[in-house]
């Protein structure tokens, strides 16, 4: 598979950037990396190279999250939305990406590396919702969520379709 092209744009929404001595316990800086770095939730065993699949072709974009070590990254403001948002990442269900199922808001913690750099982040919210494949994530009362947790990202997956998913949302430490 091909990787998105690396993008000098392309920044992490949130300025969680940590100095650690050492990693906290299952963050290896040394995994490979996406062009948008590597989500690790330690708690959950799901560990993922980041591919922007901003500008891509829905077949290319398809490709990136069908793949099996890699997970899609897309921006709001990347997607023709006019206001900024949060950064969305999903992946299939039957990759793994179902146990982020078991993210506990106010518990569990997620990192994204970037190079030597750890970014912390605590799941905030976790919740069943709605995929209409518009640009936009919905939760189960039909309302759009993407501009819920500007600071953060949020992860999806897919439950019994691709329709009906489950979200989580991610806010810095």
């Amino acid at each position: 598979m091909a990787a998105s092209p690396a993008r000098a744009d392309a920044a992490i929404s949130a300025s969680a950037d940590a100095v650690y001595d050492t990693a906290p316990a299952g963050v290896d800086v040394t995994l490979p990396q996406g062009d948008r770095g590597r989500l690790i939730i330690p708690e959950l065993d799901i560990s993922v190279p980041l591919y922007d699949i901003c500008g891509l072709s829905d077949p290319e974009a398809q490709a990136i999250c069908d793949a099996k070590d890699s997970a899609a990254w897309s921006t709001p403001l990347e997607n023709g939305f006019d206001e900024d948002g949060q950064d969305v990442i999903g992946d299939h269900k039957n990759q793994g990406f179902d146990r982020i199922e078991g993210a506990v808001a106010g518990v569990t913690k997620a990192y994204i590396t970037r190079g030597d750099q750890i970014s912390t982040y605590t799941c905030t919210a976790a919740f069943d919702g709605i995929n209409k494949a518009d640009p936009c994530l919905y939760n189960e009362d039909g309302q759009p969520i993407n501009w819920e947790n500007t600071d953060g990202f949020l992860t999806y997956t897919c439950l019994e379709n691709w329709q009906h998913i489950r979200i989580v949302e991610w806010s810095p430490v």
